[in-house]
C-alpha cells in the first residue's frame, strides 16, 4: 500500500524552488503563466500550462518556522499541480523529514566561537545569534530572519558540540562553516546520534560538504553518478564505524577513480571500452605504471602523462590487491583500521581531483 504524502511543514530548500520549477516546465514542454507572491500571505504562487490543457496552480506557503507547505488542490488541473508538487517534494533528502540531533566530539571552544561569529556574515541571508551561558557550557540560538528557521547549538566543557533543529538555512550555514575545522583525521569523531546506544549514518549534506573540501578543484565537474557514489561512501566513513575489515569502504573511491581515468583517456581520443584498461599503460621495474611511450604523440603534455600514470599506478595496486582473493584466503590484503582507510581515501581523492579539474 502506497503511503500518502504529507505536503505540509516541509524542510524545503527555498533556494531550489525556481530551478526545480524551470526544469519541470522544460522537461514537460510547459509554460509558466504566472509566478509571483502568494495572495494573502508569505509564499509563492505558480501557474503553469500549455496549449490544449487546463492550467495548474500551486501555492507554496512560507511558514514562520522556516518550513514550507505545498497546496496543489486548486485550479482545474490538479493532476499537473500534484506532479509539480512532487518534483519539489523529491528535492528533500529522505533523512531531512526529521529534525537534526547531531553530536560532534572533540571541538574546542575557541573553534566553535570563531565559527559562530561568522554566522551573521552572509551575502544573501540575514542571521541573528543569541548567546546563553549554561551550567555545563554555552548555548547559541541561531535564527534566519529571511525564512524564520532556528537552530540550537550547544558547546559543553567536555568539548562536545550538539546541534539541534531543522535542516534548513541556519543548519546549512553552520555545516558549511564547520568543514573548516574538521579534517580526515577527525572524521571518525563525527557522530549523528538519536540516543547513546545507536550511531546513525551521517547525513548526506554533511557528507557532501566534506566531499567539496576533499575535491576543491573538481567537485562541480564530477558526473552525477560519481558524486552520488562518493557521497554515499562518505556517509558511512564519516560515522566512524568500528568494523573488523574496511576494504569495502574504499570501493567508491576506486570505482570513481576508474571512471576519471577512462574519462580523461576519452578526452584524449582513446577508447578504454574497446581495449582492456591496462592496454594503455606498461609496468616499470619499480612496479609502477607509465603511459605507453607510443601514446606520447597523442598526449604531449608531460604533466598530464604523469597524472594519468600516477593515478593508474594507485588504482592498479589497490583495486587488484583489495578486490581479488588469494588461493589462501587469509593471505589476501586487508584494511584493518579506519585510519588506514582514510589515508587511502585521501590519496584517491587527490588523483580524482587532478583528473576532473
Amino acid at each position: 500500500m502506497t503511503t500518502e504524502r504529507n505536503y505540509t511543514s516541509l524542510n524545503l530548500d527555498r533556494n531550489l524552488i525556481t530551478s526545480v520549477i524551470d526544469r519541470f516546465v522544460t522537461e514537460n514542454t510547459l509554460a509558466i503563466r504566472e509566478q509571483g507572491n502568494r495572495p494573502g500571505g508569505e509564499g509563492t504562487r505558480i501557474v503553469i500550462g500549455r496549449v490544449g490543457i487546463e492550467d495548474a496552480t500551486v501555492d507554496i506557503y512560507f511558514n514562520r518556522d522556516g518550513t514550507s507547505t505545498l497546496q496543489w488542490k486548486m485550479g482545474k488541473n490538479r493532476e499537473l499541480g500534484l506532479a509539480l508538487s512532487d518534483a519539489l517534494y523529491d528535492t528533500i533528502n529522505p533523512d531531512e523529514f526529521q529534525s537534526v540531533n547531531m553530536t560532534i566530539i572533540g571541538v574546542a571552544r575557541n573553534d566553535i566561537q570563531s565559527i559562530i561569529e561568522l554566522i551573521p556574515t552572509d551575502d544573501n541571508l540575514i542571521f541573528e545569534v543569541a548567546e546563553e551561558p549554561i551550567a555545563a557550557g554555552i548555548r547559541w540560538r541561531i535564527r534566519c530572519q529571511n525564512h524564520g528557521d532556528t537552530l540550537t547549538v550547544t558547546h559543553y566543557t567536555s568539548r562536545k558540540l550538539q546541534i539541534q533543529g531543522r535542516p534548513l538555512s541556519s543548519y546549512r550555514k553552520l555545516v558549511y562553516l564547520l568543514t573548516d575545522i574538521l579534517d580526515l583525521v577527525g572524521l571518525e569523531m563525527v557522530l549523528s546520534r538519536q540516543d547513546e546506544s545507536v550511531t546513525e549514518i551521517v547525513r548526506q549534506d554533511v557528507a557532501a560538504e566534506f566531499l567539496k573540501k576533499m575535491l576543491p578543484n573538481s567537485y562541480g565537474n564530477l558526473p552525477d553518478i560519481t558524486r552520488k557514489l562518493l557521497v554515499s561512501g562518505q556517509c558511512v566513513k564519516l560515522a566512524g564505524p568500528a568494523l573488523p575489515e574496511y576494504s569495502m569502504l574504499l570501493f567508491p573511491e576506486l570505482r570513481s577513480l576508474e571512471g576519471a581515468l577512462k574519462a580523461k583517456l576519452a578526452e584524449c581520443g582513446f577508447d578504454s571500452n574497446q581495449h582492456d584498461f591496462g592496454y594503455f599503460f606498461e609496468r616499470q621495474a619499480d612496479r609502477s605504471f607509465q603511459l605507453k611511450a607510443s601514446f606520447n604523440g597523442h598526449i604531449t603534455e608531460i604533466q598530464l602523462r604523469s597524472t594519468l600514470s600516477d593515478a593508474y599506478t594507485f588504482f592498479h595496486k589497490h583495486r587488484h590487491g583489495l578486490f581479488h582473493m588469494d588461493s589462501f584466503a587469509e593471505s589476501s590484503r586487508k584494511i584493518t583500521g579506519l585510519q588506514q582507510l582514510l589515508s587511502l581515501s585521501e590519496t584517491a581523492y587527490e588523483h580524482i581531483d587532478k583528473l576532473y579539474q
